[in-house]
Parts: structure tokens; sequence; C-alpha cells
């Protein structure tokens, strides 16, 4: 279930986006993922039982091979016979239907109503108690066991009733299958029952309450004729009643204090209640056209009762804009699917914004082809003084049939 309802989700989500056509998770995807599923539980059967190896409950064993097979055949018949390459109303009403039947033979294998009566087993095989970690206790192991318990009890106690009743109370109480796997899948995944978690939130002490200063973000870019870039600082944390201060200074990176920006360092102070404060660095414009620079600003020293957060320091790039700049597409390669109907392509202008700037573009093949998959065409891109964004926009077709991408 951890990994086949995820896909089934992605591919459910993927089909009503994509119009009700199969796209490419469709449901082959589902079915190599049951049949590696399939597998894997067959392999750690193999590994983890010991020899010598026996199928003990034929029942079990057979609601799950044949709604294995099943689902496989169902899924070749409509997709093959029934109705090829579409999947109608009622073939999914009948798939649909076979999961409650699916987990009512389920219910009726978990209670012994595909297994052989009790009377037809030898009486060793008889499972009359359960140990603490979940392990049936049959007939044939109770002297053993009641012998290495308690060797007196085992000579007085002869009938299988009582024998039972002995061991369940020396062994504790007898709990349902699905108890113990809850227990075993704790176990495995290291959660805690509710009782364990409880325990441990109560020894466990809260730490004191603090305020908590840091940058709200741990970088931001600012064009050199912002004149100054504004840097938030954020508090947080659960004590309001906090007032003082945090010192700040910066710090070259790439960028120089006195030549791209202005050096600053002080104290930002916080009133009682105040969320949040902002400190400013001045930024030196230049005409000289140059690459994007950066330089730091670092927060240390709080008034007591507050501590950093993990971002005490930020990174502040001055993006130059001095020249026409270059143009380039945002991202080197973009996904469309064909329900989209068009795919926008956005393209940015950097390391200036002096000027009108226009560039010019056209389509041409890869693997789609100009008219069968998409409308072919071809432009000029126009970017207005100070501009850095704009978008160009190529119709898809969609013929509704299965491609590769």
């Amino acid at each position: 279930l951890g990994s086949s309802a995820p896909e089934i989700l992605l591919s459910l989500i993927e089909i009503v986006s994509s119009g009700f056509y199969s796209g490419e998770l469709g449901p082959s995807t589902i079915v190599g993922s049951a049949a590696f599923n399939l597998f894997i539980i067959a392999a750690v059967c193999v590994v983890a039982v010991a020899a010598p190896k026996k199928v003990a409950d034929t029942g079990v064993f057979s609601i799950t091979a044949a709604a294995s097979v099943f689902a496989y055949v169902w899924l070749a018949y409509i997709l093959l016979v029934s109705s090829p390459n579409v999947i109608e109303v009622w073939e999914g009403a009948a798939t649909l239907a076979f999961f409650p039947l699916l987990v009512w033979l389920a219910y009726l294998a978990d209670v012994g109503a595909f297994s052989c009566p009790d009377k037809a087993r030898p009486a060793t095989h008889v499972v009359v108690a359960f140990t603490r970690d979940g392990k049936p206790i049959r007939r044939g192991d109770l002297a053993r066991e009641l012998q290495r318990m308690d060797p007196d009890a085992a000579d007085g106690t002869s009938d299988a009733q009582g024998l039972a009743s002995y061991l369940a109370s020396s062994l504790g109480t007898l709990r349902s299958r699905a108890a113990y796997r809850v227990a075993t899948t704790r176990g495995a995944t290291g959660v805690a029952a509710p009782q364990a978690r409880a325990a441990a939130e109560q020894e466990v002490a809260p730490p004191p309450p603090a305020a908590v200063l840091s940058f709200a973000v741990s970088g931001a870019a600012f064009s050199e004729g912002a004149k100054e870039a504004s840097l938030v600082v954020e508090r947080s944390g659960e004590e309001l009643a906090w007032e003082g201060s945090v010192e700040y200074e910066s710090r070259d990176g790439t960028a120089h204090a006195g030549q791209d920006y202005t050096a600053v360092s002080g104290r930002l102070c916080f009133a009682r209640g105040q969320r949040s404060a902002v400190l400013a660095v001045p930024l030196l414009d230049d005409e000289v056209a140059e690459e994007d620079e950066t330089f730091f600003v670092d927060l240390h020293r709080p008034s007591a009762g507050a501590r950093l957060g993990r971002r005490s320091t930020m990174a502040v790039t001055i993006i130059d804009d001095d020249g026409p700049g270059e143009v380039t597409f945002a991202v080197a390669e973009t996904r469309v699917r064909e329900s989209q109907r068009v795919a926008v392509l956005e393209v940015e202008r950097k390391r200036g914004v002096q000027g009108a700037v226009s560039v010019g573009w056209r389509t041409a093949d890869g693997t789609a082809l100009a008219s069968r998959d998409y409308v072919p065409g071809r432009g000029r891109l126009t970017f207005a003084p100070g501009v850095t964004r704009a978008a160009i926009e190529v119709e898809i077709i969609d013929d509704g049939a299965y491609d590769l991408a």
C-alpha cells in the first residue's frame, strides 16, 4: 500500500489533467509496480522463513495467487479484447467492484473459511495460544514450552483447554492478529505506541521559550539602481515579551565596500511584541558594465533571552543594470502536455536594462514535428527599458493519440 497508493493517485491525477488520455505513467506503471511488489513479498518470505519452507494456510495463498493472476488477465481483456485502447464506464465500474469483493474474500480467508477444518488437522498443529510477540504456539510445542517455564505446572495440567489457559495467563493476554500486525509495523518503522509516546513526552521537559532572530531569507538580489537594499530580520518563537537587540555587520564578497555598496554595522532593536525589523544597506550606482556582485551581512551577539536562527547570514547580490543586457531563456527545457494547448516559454533580460531591446525567435523541429505536434511560428520579442521578463507562446496540437515525449 505504501508504494502502490501514491502511484495510483499520481496516475489518476495524470489521467484527469490530460483529458482522460493515458499519459507517461498509465496502467503499465501500476501493473509493473504490483508485479514488482509481489516478487519482493515472495523473496522476503523465502528468505525470512526458516527451512523447511511450507505454505501453512493454502486458503490465504490461493486467494493471493488467484487475485494477482486475475488482475493481469482482466486488465489485458478490457484493453485488448473488450474495447481496445479504451476504458469504458462499465469496465471501470466492474474493476472498482472487484475491490470490495477481494476484501470480503480476504476476510473469509483470514477467519479460516477456506482452510481445512480443525478436525482434519493433526492434533500437534492446532494453535492453542500466542507468545507476547505474536508467534503461535501449537499443541505439539505446548509440553516443551510449559516444561521450560514451570515443570510442576506441566505435569499437573493435561487437557488442551487447561494448557491453553495456563499458557495464556503466563505469556499475556491473547490479542487479535491485527494487534500483532500493528505492533510489528511500529517496531519495524521505529514508531512508538501512543502510550510510549505519551510517557516520553512527559519525561522530556520542553526547552525554555526564547526569541529566535534570523533573516527572512538567506539571499536576495537588488538592482544597482535601487539605491539601497532593504533586509528584513524576523523574530520568531513564543517569547513575545522579549525586548532587546542584535548586532549586524556587512562584509565583502565579490562586491567591495566603498565601490559597490556602503559598509554598515550597528545594532537592530526590537520592541516588545515586534515581529520584524528592517536594516538598509546603501548601494552605489556606477556607469560601468560589470558582472553581478555579492556581499554579505551577518547577525551576531543578540541580547540576553534571544538566540540566532539558521539564517544568521544573508547574501546580497547587486544586479548590474548598465548596458542593454543579455537575453536568454529562463530555463533550458520546458515540458508541457498536449492538453495544455499552449507552451509558454519565459525569456529573461539580464545584466542590464538600459534602453529598448528586441530579439528574433523561430521554432524548429526536434522529436516533435511542425503542423503535426505544434504550430510553427517566428517573430520578435521586445523588451522596453527596465523590463526584464517576456514570454513566447507556441500553440500545441492535441491529436488525442499516445506519443512518446
